[in-house]
């Protein structure tokens, strides 16, 4: 009797639970910026050349020496691509789809699944303070358990893109040029 009581309590929270899951908004969305004092033409080389990217994109390290990169496409701009493995950054690929300049790069990804599930943008607005670049992304987490995960994406999101742009601006703003 106890037995069918457990696998009944079970079976009731298991299907609880996917319910509330269902229900519960599975898109991330972040939105950070950094004013860095420095043009568009000095920030936008940083950001339309993915071989770069891994310079302002991890200062703090992490698993970057464990992750394979592979870079294609275009050696920047429209059609570079960049895709990556690793034990914490886990499995993904970008592709630049848009750049100018003047405004920014937008970008399509795939995180953790063959098909574009994310799509990112980082813009300048020139302002008398300097140019500031707005990391933007959204994506959808998967179906039923994503919604529980939402919250935890949506605050690492946002402290990795901070730590990133500052580091972009530490970068920019020195002028410095290093080759990817």
């Amino acid at each position: 009797m106890w037995i069918r009581r457990a696998l009944l309590a079970f079976a009731i929270t298991t299907g609880a639970m996917l319910i509330v899951g269902l229900a519960l908004g599975r898109q991330w969305e972040v939105k950070v910026q950094e004013t860095i004092a420095a043009p568009p033409a000095q920030i936008h080389p940083w950001i339309a050349d993915l071989r770069r990217w891994p310079s302002w994109t991890y200062p703090e390290g992490g698993d970057h020496g464990r992750t394979t990169h592979t870079f294609g496409g275009a050696p920047s701009g429209v059609g570079a691509t960049w895709a990556w493995d690793g034990p914490a950054m886990g499995k993904g690929r970008m592709e630049i789809v848009r750049a100018e300049p003047e405004a920014g790069v937008w970008i399509d990804e795939a995180i953790e699944s063959a098909a574009i599930n994310a799509h990112g943008s980082l813009t300048y607005e020139v302002t008398p303070a300097g140019t500031v670049v707005t990391w933007h992304d959204t994506g959808d987490l998967p179906p039923v358990i994503g919604g529980f995960f939402r919250g935890a994406v949506n605050k690492m999101l946002r402290e990795h893109f901070g730590r990133s742009l500052a580091q972009l601006k530490r970068l920019a703003e020195a002028g410095t040029s290093a080759a990817p």
